[in-house]
């Protein structure tokens, strides 16, 4: 329960955070989707939940989730400017520690419309 609650209060911070946070102007770019591979402190700090955020703000769909080696797993698609953004601002942190991204371009899923934190 007291998890629960430090858990509303981080994330309360993190969607105030991310929702004041100026966004660059983006020119179109063509639809990319990217699986990627966070590794580094990327559990416990509220990683995914701030990827979710910003892919939200930037209109992205796709995905992420934990994963049992203590690797964060994506797939993030949308206009490549603004997905490189979000790559560019997860890896450059000031709380969160990215060591390694491993990013491989894959196909593109037309009917995808959300962006969403998978458990």
């Amino acid at each position: 329960m007291v998890r629960s609650f430090l858990d509303k209060i981080g994330k309360g911070l993190i969607k105030h955070q991310v929702g004041r946070k100026s966004l660059p102007t983006f020119d179109s770019s063509k639809l990319i989707r990217n699986h990627i591979i966070f590794d580094g402190d990327v559990q416990g700090v509220g990683f995914r939940y701030e990827v979710s955020q910003v892919a939200q703000r930037l209109e992205l769909t796709g995905w992420i989730k934990n994963l049992r080696d203590s690797t964060v797993e994506a797939e993030i698609q949308g206009e490549k400017d603004k997905v490189e953004y979000l790559l560019d601002f997860m890896n450059h942190h000031d709380r969160i520690r990215v060591t390694n991204m491993e990013v491989k371009e894959i196909e593109t899923k037309e009917s995808e419309t959300e962006f969403k934190v998978v458990y």
